[in-house]
């Protein structure tokens, strides 16, 4: 047995001993390569915007819980600006929408987050 078969190898008189890959099948490769390229992406995005949307509602339901809570340490309702300032509510400062990078807004009349229904 010749042992230039066995490695995929061309024997001619240019080339001597030349291995590789034909175009066809590095065509293949870059073809399968890509596919998989490209549904990693879609995955990584939906996954983002999945992520964004969990964040706006827990920020939503934590500017909700702290206004109770200023309400019940001192007996009036508060602005989301007001809570911001006060470092025990938001040590981190105050919270922006992680979709849109917009402010929340607490609803006067039922002291609830207003909009971002994302």
């Amino acid at each position: 047995m010749n042992p230039l078969k066995k490695r995929n190898c061309v024997d001619n008189s240019r080339h001597r001993n030349r291995c590789g890959l034909s175009m066809v099948e590095l065509l293949a490769v870059v073809v399968i390569l890509g596919t998989i390229a490209a549904l990693a992406v879609q995955r990584f995005t939906t996954s983002s915007t999945h992520a964004n949307r969990n964040a706006c509602y827990m920020n939503k339901g934590n500017i909700e819980v702290q206004a109770q809570i200023w309400l019940r340490n001192k007996g009036s309702w508060a602005t989301v600006n007001q809570m911001a300032d006060d470092q025990s509510y938001f040590p981190d400062g105050e919270p922006t929408c992680p979709i849109d990078g917009t402010k929340y807004q607490l609803d006067p009349a039922t002291h609830l987050v207003n909009g971002h229904k994302h």
